[in-house]
């Protein structure tokens, strides 16, 4: 079965789907063909990169013709194969990109495992989880943080408007045409957006963040690609948006009140309280919900 399929959207670009193992959402990768550019470099399993070349063969492309690949957030379904990337392709991505492959990163993880107050099992599915964040390190003479980039941008036509909110970074590539490509900032149908983050979110909470996201992608003007599931015109984008705020209040008023009758070193019980039928499968998605929600509450 080939992990990848690949579908033409227009003459120029084209998009790349990948599935993951275990159950987790297939990953979308976009080829611009004009400008031989990539954006977002998909899970990092080798089966996805020999299942990539296959795809970028049929249109007459190698890896090593690329002139980029343009990486949307840090999470590792999206940079995972950087590490099989030519050493002197062009990266362009968030600015805090280094950090998660850092060993300040690292430090940061054991902090958490040392200061939360969960059950052993609860912590060790959350530390399990932010170490399999950590990312690939990259050639730093051929990386180029997003507040460097606007110069090489502009010879493509491309512009990157920088917000946070699912992640700590989150970057949306509008091309010429207007077309918005949004990593994993709208996801149909995925229940859980807002990821938990050891890095701070600057100013506002991570939640308000991610509604002003949500916000500024009503501003395209014509379709938005985003990282997971289908591509997305205004009228399937207006619903998806209006989805998922009426889900995310929904989840906020449970939270909520779950917290009105607790203290904050008792997060995992609220997250048992509210998320107790998805615990089995992640202990760490229910957390970043109510991390992000008890983040807003106790300002």
């Amino acid at each position: 079965m080939r992990n990848f399929q690949m579908r033409k959207i227009n003459d120029n670009i084209f998009q790349i789907t990948l599935k993951q193992e275990e159950n987790y959402p297939n990953v979308n990768i976009y080829l611009l063909l004009k400008e031989k550019i990539l954006i977002d470099a998909g899970p990092k399993p080798l089966s996805s990169l020999v299942q990539l070349k296959k795809e970028l063969s049929s249109l007459g492309l190698k890896l090593d013709q690329l002139n980029m690949v343009i990486l949307t957030h840090h999470h590792i379904d999206h940079v995972g194969l950087l590490e099989y990337f030519p050493s002197n392709l062009i990266i362009i991505g968030p600015d805090n990109l280094n950090f998660y492959s850092s060993a300040s990163y690292i430090n940061d993880i054991k902090r958490i495992a040392d200061t939360k107050k969960f059950s052993n099992e609860f912590k060790k599915d959350i530390v399990q989880h932010l170490k399999d964040e950590i990312i690939p390190s990259i050639n730093n003479s051929n990386y180029y943080p997003i507040s460097t980039a606007t110069d090489i941008l502009e010879n493509f036509n491309l512009k990157i408007v920088k917000l946070s909110g699912h992640s700590s970074e989150d970057l949306i590539v509008i091309d010429s045409e207007g077309n918005y490509f949004t990593g994993d900032i709208i996801i149909p149908k995925i229940f859980f957006n807002c990821i938990y983050e050891v890095k701070d979110f600057g100013t506002g909470s991570q939640r308000v963040n991610y509604y002003r996201e949500l916000e500024f992608l009503l501003t395209a003007t014509n379709l938005v690609f985003p990282g997971h599931g289908n591509i997305l015109g205004q009228k399937e984008l207006e619903k998806a948006i209006l989805v998922t705020k009426k889900r995310m209040k929904r989840t906020e008023k449970k939270v909520i009140r779950e917290l009105e009758n607790t203290s904050n070193d008792e997060i995992e019980n609220v997250c048992h309280n509210v998320f107790e039928s998805f615990l089995p499968y992640s202990k760490f998605l229910p957390f970043s919900e109510v991390s992000s929600i008890w983040q807003e509450y106790r300002n």
